[in-house]
């Protein structure tokens, strides 16, 4: 069965258009794993840069025209997608260009009708299209929007023995990401097949659909405001497009060590997945090892950049109820510094503004000192209305008897009303101080103690770190113990008389 491609990357515009560098490059890098004998094995793959209309035309025709019923043909379009003011969507060339009030000069471009009836009019029941253009959507900051308009993909090149790939919905842009060589969706789309990543069968080869899952996943990781879409008819989501590459046993597996890890564990039947794909790949247990071990370890430090987010956000909107712009410029170069997924940070900004609805935490407070005050709130209202009388008999005592039976008193009213109580202040005992190690985060010495700390004057944020306080009653003839913790990590303790 021959398989044969055509790829098409426009990258230079005339005005009106954003130039796209990664257009060129997608093609170069589709090309790369189409020929490469153990991937794509293609016999004949033509790239076609930066052409205007007639050119771009006289290809596709070319490439539909003259097959076999059993061919493999592949169209692939990196590049502007246009809509017309009746809403048809056209491929734009390097001459591609608009009116003065905007609208689309038809003849600079392709329209996709005629890339339908190229198609329609071929005898290959094999045919993959892959469209890495706009459709419509927003624009997201530090993406460049690949143009706009509002597409029924699925009637404009669906029909009967193909499969179609696009980068967005019919009502999303599609994105190139500053300081990347290739536009999201083609960089996945080669990283899936290179890794053989996207082999979710393990059966050496990749179909259609097992690309576009993959791909999806990805994207929608990096960019969630990206939806890539796929409309096949009949067999065509089971197209075998390529063999999965394993030009890269290591990363192979390690892209698959990625994909089962769940919080931070890997579960008994991905274990014995995991132990049978390295057996399969070559690799040594102990080269399997130490991967799992770098893994993790990337892992751990993303958890822990999480955290640390979690925690400069919730110092930041403590003092502003409404995030400053400056502020939330200044939490985005975190986000992209980091490399966290908007996935992973959206929950924890939602989970803490709505812990701050119920119940406000004050600038110098911790959330345990910001519960004690509600508690303490809650009891003097009770002890208005029905528990009033507890504190008139509590002071009679106390004045009416010597300090020590009504201290004996107040231990034995405790005891009965325990919420009365709460005044203590929480103390550590010698072997708890000395179970507490350096780098622990604040909830794990919290566990080790038994009660948390009280703030000690209250968050600082210096530079790109998190610095608080904690003070915790001395329980052991030795001073009153603090403990410093900078993004949440124990940097030092100590006890001052």
């Amino acid at each position: 069965m021959p398989k044969l491609a055509l790829l098409i990357g426009v990258s230079e515009y005339t005005q009106g258009l954003n130039p796209l560098p990664a257009a060129t490059k997608d093609v170069a890098a589709i090309q790369r794993v189409l020929l490469h004998p153990e991937m794509g094995n293609f016999d004949n793959v033509q790239p076609l840069i930066n052409p205007e209309s007639l050119a771009m035309q006289e290809a596709i025709e070319n490439l539909f025209a003259n097959r076999q019923r059993d061919d493999l043909v592949l169209l692939f379009f990196s590049g502007h997608g246009i809509k017309d003011s009746s809403g048809k969507l056209y491929f734009a060339t390097r001459l591609t260009r608009k009116t003065s009030q905007g609208e689309l000069v038809k003849a600079s471009a392709v329209p996709a009708s005629f890339v339908h009836d190229i198609m329609s009019n071929s005898r290959s029941r094999h045919q993959v299209i892959i469209l890495d253009c706009c459709f419509s959507g927003a624009f997201a900051e530090n993406l460049l929007a690949k143009d706009d308009g509002s597409i029924n993909v699925k009637n404009q090149l669906g029909g009967e023995g193909r499969v179609v790939l696009t980068s967005s919905t019919s009502t999303q842009y599609s994105f190139e990401q500053k300081g990347t060589e290739l536009s999201i969706y083609t960089q996945y789309l080669v990283e899936g097949i290179e890794t053989g990543a996207a082999d979710s069968n393990s059966d050496g080869a990749i179909a259609v659909d097992e690309l576009h899952n993959y791909a999806k996943q990805r994207v929608q990781a990096t960019v969630p405001a990206m939806k890539p879409e796929i409309y096949a008819v009949k067999e065509g989501f089971k197209i075998l497009l390529v063999k999965a590459g394993i030009r890269d046993p290591q990363l192979r597996y390690q892209k698959e060590v990625e994909r089962v890890l769940t919080d931070g564990n890997i579960f008994p039947p991905d274990r014995r997945y995991l132990d049978e794909l390295s057996s399969q790949l070559g690799i040594s247990q102990v080269e399997a090892h130490y991967i799992e071990i770098a893994v993790l370890e990337t892992y751990k430090n993303y958890q822990n950049n999480l955290e640390q987010y979690k925690q400069i956000f919730l110092h930041n909107i403590k003092r502003e109820s409404t995030l400053s712009e400056i502020t939330r410029h200044k939490l985005n170069q975190f986000i992209e510094r980091w490399q966290l997924k908007h996935e992973d940070v959206l929950p924890i900004e939602n989970q803490i503004i709505q812990q701050l609805k119920v119940a406000p935490i004050s600038e110098n407070r911790s959330n345990s000192v910001a519960t004690f005050n509600a508690e303490t709130s809650n009891i003097k209202s009770q002890a208005k209305s029905s528990n009033s009388w507890i504190g008139v008999v509590i002071v009679f005592i106390v004045l009416s008897f010597p300090l020590t039976i009504g201290w004996g008193v107040f231990r034995f009213v405790t005891s009965i009303f325990p919420e009365i109580s709460i005044l203590q202040e929480p103390e550590i005992t010698q072997a708890e101080y000395e179970a507490v190690k350096y780098g622990m985060t604040y909830e794990e010495v919290v566990k080790i103690i038994g009660s948390p700390g009280t703030e000690n004057g209250g968050s600082k944020l210096i530079s790109d770190t998190i610095i608080t306080n904690y003070k915790w009653k001395k329980g052991f003839p030795k001073p009153d113990v603090t403990m410093r913790f900078e993004n949440n990590r124990l940097s030092h303790k100590g006890m001052w008389w």
